[in-house]
């Protein structure tokens, strides 16, 4: 879909709720050349880089470097934000939360030869797992279920599934951002 000033495209990978105005919307955008970043009052953004060599946030208040391997961030969609890019194109996972509806957060988890261990699902919380380098097996810690994730691929997990394990597959280091969603209202 197009970005809401124009300026490129968006692939959406899930939202609640599904139709109108979202409550938090996770996606992944291409960033071509420098320029704006569309204006989102009320929602609370965290980036995600996922390739490329980086790319420069500048805002009137400040400046939030996006680094291959390094943290995401986190700002204020209201706030007049230019992109720019460090050497080329990029491609950035997005998490946007509408304020006073949905909370959450995005965490990248490095799989390097080692097993990641258990990860409990929060209640009332929904997990989704995007596979950002290599391919990544997950299994249900039931031991039930097995898959591998290749680039890009997500698994959504809920509140009252089982707590899964992660760990590289085929033997390459693998990564994966992990989206923690909590919507207002949903007990603990």
């Amino acid at each position: 879909m197009p970005w809401k000033n124009g300026g490129g495209t968006t692939l959406e990978i899930a939202r609640a709720p599904a139709g109108g105005d979202f409550d938090w919307r996770l996606s992944v955008a291409d960033v071509r050349e420098d320029g704006p970043f569309s204006s989102f009052p009320g929602i609370e953004r965290h980036i995600l880089l996922v390739e490329g060599a980086g790319m420069r946030l500048v805002s009137a208040r400040c400046c939030i470097e996006l680094a291959p391997d390094g943290p995401g961030a986190i700002f204020d969609g209201a706030e007049a934000f230019t992109g720019r890019l460090a050497d080329g194109p990029v491609r950035d996972l997005n998490l946007m939360l509408r304020r006073g509806r949905a909370s959450g957060s995005i965490e990248r988890i490095r799989l390097d030869g080692l097993h990641a261990g258990a990860r409990a699902i929060e209640p009332g919380a929904a997990l989704l797992f995007v596979c950002v380098l290599g391919g990544t097996a997950i299994a249900l810690a039931d031991g039930h279920a097995l898959l591998t994730l290749q680039r890009l691929d997500v698994l959504r997990l809920d509140a009252g599934d089982a707590p899964v394990r992660l760990e590289p597959g085929g033997g390459e280091p693998a990564a994966v951002a992990l989206v923690r969603i909590r919507e207002a209202g949903l007990r603990a």
